[in-house]
């Protein structure tokens, strides 16, 4: 007897120490609730694809940076109308060249979108008419440009911020092979438009080499939202902290956060590891704000092995499940769902004011069709 109640004990233990991935939790009052799935058509200049996006929340709006190498548009994406209304092109070179190549963009307002040029390292001010109107070399910007790290925006989607003539950006570190030279380097830097000045932020690489000194490539700028309250939320991609960075003062504090699905992020040990560390790590995706409920939304992708099963599939990244985790205006986590991997792709889902857009435009999705943007709508309820 004594035996068979051991050995139930050992599987007992065996199966929970080995799952790591629990079903969602049903103590939550809200659900994520699959409401329909639409179908955008788009031409084939039209990239299923794309870099960046932004909503606009009064327009009911999506601004999409098309991933078409040849034609590196703008493209507004009506959500209403369930269609691309507008392209916003801009040439390559004469009058108004825009070298960019990023994807990196932040609209403001027809008359202000804000592009930068990684590779020349200039700041476009243009219109929705794709002409140039102010041009900012960055390097007059600072007295080192060295100083605050590579100025590659990280706007759009991991949005950046304008307010009062200033916006405020991610920079990347000097030296990301070696983040312990780059540990004072700006993780953020405000640039005045009309001074054509850039000053540094006070978050430094510092908060993120404090949770893993080698870093992937693909995981050092932290992801930045703004919220309501002259605030940013910002959080590094291998980190359970959300910032809330002051533009006032510049002060931040941390608000600590756990997932339901896994303790800890992985660290990366060696660079050797950079092919496959993007598969077999968890990491902070995408983070959205919610004006309407003051609701801040975080991504989280999920690991999974490089090499799946006895057919010794090679997974990818859109392989991968994920979890959407929703905090309050307090940033309690009020809501966490986990959604299988293969079916959605998160680098080209977003929030609106109302509901949850994932993008079904995975490559390993069967029902992909490269001729649409397509999307399942998911509405938070209440249990009640």
């Amino acid at each position: 007897m004594k035996t068979i109640l051991y050995n139930l004990l050992l599987l007992f233990l065996l199966i929970t120490s080995c799952s790591d991935k629990p079903e969602d939790n049903n103590d939550y009052k809200f659900n994520l609730i699959s409401s329909e799935q639409i179908r955008i058509p788009i031409d084939s200049a039209v990239s299923p694809f794309f870099f960046q996006s932004q909503y606009l929340k009064q327009q009911n709006q999506l601004i999409i940076a098309n991933r078409n190498l040849d034609d590196e548009s703008l493209l507004i994406l009506d959500l209403d109308e369930k269609k691309i209304t507008k392209k916003i092109s801009y040439k390559n070179e004469g009058k108004n060249d825009v070298q960019r190549s990023s994807g990196a963009f932040y609209y403001h307002n027809k008359d202000s979108i804000f592009l930068i040029g990684p590779h020349n390292k200039k700041f476009y001010i243009t219109n929705d008419f794709g002409e140039v109107k102010k041009t900012i070399p960055l390097k007059d910007a600072v007295d080192v440009l060295d100083e605050i790290g590579q100025p590659l925006l990280l706007m759009g989607t991991s949005s950046g911020h304008y307010e009062n003539g200033i916006i405020t950006f991610v920079t990347y570190p000097i030296n990301a092979n070696n983040m312990s030279d780059s540990e004072s380097d700006p993780a953020i830097v405000h640039l005045d438009i009309d001074n054509e000045r850039i000053t540094r932020g006070s978050l430094t690489y510092a908060t993120s080499i404090k949770n893993d000194i080698k870093q992937h490539p693909e995981y050092i700028m932290p992801l930045l939202v703004p919220n309501k309250d002259e605030q940013l939320i910002i959080l590094f991609r291998l980190s359970n902290e959300l910032i809330i960075y002051n533009l006032k003062d510049k002060t931040f504090l941390s608000k600590p956060f756990k997932s339901d699905f896994f303790n800890t992020y992985d660290k990366m040990k060696s660079y050797d590891e950079i092919p496959s560390f993007l598969i077999e790590s968890f990491s902070n995706k995408k983070l959205l704000f919610n004006e309407v409920n003051n609701y801040t939304y975080l991504f989280v992708s999920h690991k999974i092995p490089l090499i799946d099963g006895e057919e010794k599939v090679e997974n990818t990244i859109y392989s991968k499940p994920f979890s959407i985790l929703i905090f309050n205006k307090k940033y309690e986590k009020i809501y966490e769902k986990k959604f299988d991997g293969n079916i959605y792709n998160v680098e080209l889902s977003f929030i609106t004011n109302k509901e949850v857009f994932l993008s079904l435009n995975n490559p390993k999705n069967e029902n992909f069709d490269e001729n649409y943007f397509g999307y399942e709508i998911f509405q938070l309820k209440n249990k009640n």
